[in-house]
């Protein structure tokens, strides 16, 4: 008689033993034949049993819900501690199993999705703590994980675009919260990010053309709170705060020849557009600057001379064309200044002794051509002067004595040689 008609035979007098009286009375038992024994429970096992308990222990067991295992059993607990287990769902697990709980405890997961799990796992909760995940998509996570959550908690994610992070992962967010992230355009961040929004909080960034951002972000708009970038110019740019401002940022600017710029910064152009520059030399200009030409615009420079200029200055060449300029030898002009020789053109010009000179100026020399000069000694001329001796050549000359010269002057002695004399006493001589 075959095997299978056995079994057959079998199962039909348990069946007739049921009817044939309560069944609460019959006492359901496995039953073997062959090398395979048969559960009440519809459990099937196969293989070599153990002498003593009876129990399976290398084989393979196939339970009612249609999961599959096969390998080397506990003869204790019963539990499959080394082979390969296959779930109704497909999900199949190969490797050491925990003689106690039954969980995979080194080894291998393959899931339907055909994500692969490969490494040691937690013999309690059953979740994998060191190893690999490599999913369909491409991505693959390498390292430690929490026995509880399953996150990633230390070690390597790559991402589907190639994007790799590395170092420490929040246990129960899967955010990387210290560490390094390469970008596929070469970009590398490293430092501490935020574990909810995965931004880089405090850090460094290595940009794909080799230049480094340093420094402290808002966690959520990834803004800069304090931020170290090299400028467009070689120079490193510290941004110590973000100013909602539309367009500008404040922070320090370190030249390598040692320049130094702080205030506002265009965020666009990284150019100072308020603030102060310190010059290797020692020079020093405040206030508002062209975000292009990087000029200053407006405000006071103050040069290790002496000479110091306040007022509006040309966005091209910097130099002042409109304020008032302090000069080393003590002068004050005030007025317009040529914006390329730099000299002093339109206004006033007030000398150490008291001398005053009013009017217009030669843009190449400086020297006084149309106007007004009151001396310190009260003598007052009026008129046009020349541009190389700065003597009078056509006006007037008030003396402090009353006594007034009209008309024109020499231009190397400044004596009156066409026009006339009037006297303190109204005597008037004519020339």
């Amino acid at each position: 008689m075959s095997q299978i008609l056995r079994v057959i035979i079998l199962v039909i007098t348990v069946m007739l033993m049921g009817a044939c009286g309560d069944s609460q009375d019959v006492e359901y038992k496995p039953f073997r034949i062959g090398d395979s024994v048969y559960l009440p429970d519809g459990t099937v096992k196969k293989g070599t049993f153990d002498k003593d308990t009876g129990n399976l222990i290398d084989g393979t067991a196939t339970l009612p819900n249609g999961q599959v295992r096969r390998g080397t059993f506990d003869k204790g607990t019963r539990h499959l501690i080394e082979g390969k287990m296959v779930n109704t769902d497909g999900t199949v697990l190969e490797g050491k199993f925990d003689k106690d709980t039954g969980n995979l405890i080194d080894g291998t997961i393959t899931r339907p999705d055909g994500s692969i799990e490969e490494g040691t796992r937690d013999k309690n909760t059953g979740q994998l703590i060191d190893g690999t995940i490599t999913r369909p998509d491409g991505s693959i996570e390498e390292g430690t994980r929490d026995k509880n959550t399953g996150q990633l908690i230390d070690g390597t994610g790559t991402f589907p675009n190639g994007t790799v992070a590395e170092g420490m992962f929040d246990k129960d967010t899967g955010q990387l919260i210290e560490g390094k992230v390469i970008f596929p355009d070469g970009r590398i961040e490293e430092g501490t990010r935020d574990k909810d929004t995965g931004q880089l909080i405090e850090g460094k960034t290595t940009l794909p053309d080799g230049r480094i951002a340093e420094g402290k972000f808002d966690k959520d708009t990834g803004l800069l709170i304090s931020y170290k970038v090299p400028g467009p110019n070689g120079e490193v740019i510290d941004f110590t705060l973000y100013k909602d401002t539309g367009s500008l940022i404040e922070g320090k600017a370190i030249f390598p020849d040692g320049k130094v710029e702080e205030g506002m910064f265009d965020k666009d152009t990284l150019s100072l557009i308020e603030g102060k520059v310190i010059f290797p030399n020692g020079n020093v200009e405040e206030g508002m600057r062209d975000k292009n030409t990087r000029r200053i615009i407006k405000g006071k420079v103050i040069q290790i001379d002496g000479r110091i200029a306040e007022g509006k200055f040309d966005k091209d060449t910097g130099f002042i064309v409109q304020g008032k300029v302090i000069f080393p030898n003590g002068k004050v002009g005030e007025g317009k200044f040529d914006k390329d020789t730099r000299k002093f053109i339109q206004g006033k010009l007030t000398h150490p002794n008291g001398m005053v000179e009013e009017g217009t100026r030669d843009k190449y020399t400086g020297n006084f051509i149309e106007g007004k000069v009151t001396f310190s000694n009260g003598i007052v001329g009026e008129g046009k002067y020349d541009k190389v001796t700065r003597r009078l050549i056509e006006g007037k000359i008030t003396f402090s004595n009353g006594q007034v010269e009209e008309g024109k002057f020499d231009k190397d002695t400044g004596k009156l040689i066409e026009g006339k004399i009037t006297f303190p006493n109204g005597q008037v001589d004519w020339r």
